[in-house]
């Protein structure tokens, strides 16, 4: 799982240390972090400028003279991108200046790109405009960008600003191994909560309000589980009224951290409180969903179902399923070799007795923590207490904005 550091703090805000005290500190507390990327390496020197004014170069017809306002001062770049224009906003590096790669989006170099001022075709460059691969990103982070050509701010990007910063490649990511005994972990507020308690910080979870009106839900749709075993419940909750665009930077950027790549505010919402919260989560078309009806059910073999991707899965029939060997063919099988090497019987017999013992109590110990699983999951659901799952889908709702929300939940 990757995280960016940035979001870590936002639920730690007094967390202060070093990349490498972090990784070092968090591993040693039982959340193993494998390794961390910083977003900004190799990137110095770098601002936003306004382009004042466009020329033709003189003795090239594909390169044109701009005169970029940096804050301090103006300066003259020259460049072969023709995406721009008088008034855009646009990373700038300076003279002494570093960028991450070239703009063809290959791969990165070790040591980054050293730009200097200089001529291009007879006339002085002191400077660069740069396009969002040369910054070491790409477009399926940055949609917003252009397919050629330099990247353009918003137009409330400040003049002389740290253009890193803007971007929010400030930040480190981190790659940690989550063992299968931590799920908690699996979600940004769990590894929030253990840096919190590592590092002695208060732990500053989001505040989630309730939202809605006093619609039900099951006017609008009905959700039908058919297997419970493996689905104990499923929520479902509509949203009216709602108007389809990009995402909040802030969310854009903190996803694009994490790996995931933004696309519009409805799939960003439940990408987002999925990294959040650690529960997957998923938008649907209530016009497009057959009779209004969700239902929960296990594949049939044969059935073909479409995914996101354009390819068809399957379930396959029993008889080409993988079976797991045979653990009691395998305990014989290591008897029969012991006999071999002339262990004596009756020491055979005993461990034999001893092992059938032991696997007696492991199964009683299982039967009585199964018990126990389903005691808590029938307390927790005769107590209507959906505190959880009521704050991962309230905390979704709270990002939707404008627009009407029917809040109660559709359960199976």
């Amino acid at each position: 799982m990757n995280t960016a550091l940035s979001w870590i703090k936002a639920y730690v805000p007094g967390l202060e240390c070093t990349d490498q005290e972090y990784c070092d500190a968090m591993t040693l507390s039982g959340t193993k972090v494998e390794g961390y990327e910083r977003r900004d390496r190799n990137l110095e020197k770098i601002v936003v400028g306004q382009i004042s004014s466009i020329e033709g170069h003189p003795d090239a017809d594909k390169l044109i003279v701009c005169q970029v306002n940096i804050g301090t001062d103006t300066i003259q770049i020259v460049t072969g991108a023709h995406n721009v224009k008088v008034g855009d906003k646009v990373p700038v590096v300076l003279d002494g200046g570093k960028v991450a790669g070239g703009h063809d989006g290959g791969p990165l170099p070790e040591e980054g790109i050293r730009i200097k001022a200089g001529k291009l075709r007879g006339v002085p460059s002191q400077g660069m405009m740069c396009s969002i691969e040369e910054l070491g990103a790409d477009r399926s982070m940055y949609p917003e960008a252009p397919e050629e050509g330099i990247y353009i701010f918003e137009e409330d990007a400040q003049v002389g600003a740290d253009a890193v910063e803007l971007l929010g490649l400030h930040d480190t990511v981190f790659e940690y191994e989550i063992t299968s005994n931590r799920v908690d972990c699996y979600s940004v507020l769990g590894l929030a909560r253990e840096a919190a308690a590592t590092f002695r910080k208060p732990f500053a979870p989001p505040e989630v309000k309730a939202v809605g009106n006093q619609e039900d839900v099951h006017d609008y749709v009905s959700v039908e589980v058919q297997d419970p075993a493996l689905c104990p419940r499923y929520c479902a909750r509509v949203c009216k009224d709602i108007k389809i665009g990009p995402s909040p930077e802030w969310m854009r950027r903190r996803l694009a951290a994490s790996g995931i790549r933004p696309i519009n505010n409805l799939v960003d919402i439940t990408n987002y409180v999925m990294e959040e919260y650690g529960q997957p989560m998923h938008a649907f078309d209530l016009d497009a969903i057959a009779g209004r009806r969700i239902v929960v059910r296990r594949a049939q073999e044969g059935e073909e179902t479409m995914g996101n991707r354009p390819e068809k899965r399957g379930r396959r029939p029993a008889e080409n399923q993988k079976k797991r060997p045979n653990s009691k063919l395998t305990l014989w099988l290591l008897a029969l070799l012991l006999v071999g090497f002339g262990v004596q019987l009756y020491s055979l017999y005993s461990g034999l007795q001893s092992a059938r013992q032991e696997e007696a109590l492991y199964a009683q110990q299982l039967e009585e923590l199964r018990e126990e699983n389903e005691r808590l999951r029938s307390d927790i659901e005769n107590s209507g207490d959906l505190s959880l799952i009521g704050d991962i889908a309230r905390e979704e709702l709270g990002y939707v904005g404008p627009g009407e929300k029917v809040f109660q939940f559709g359960k199976g």
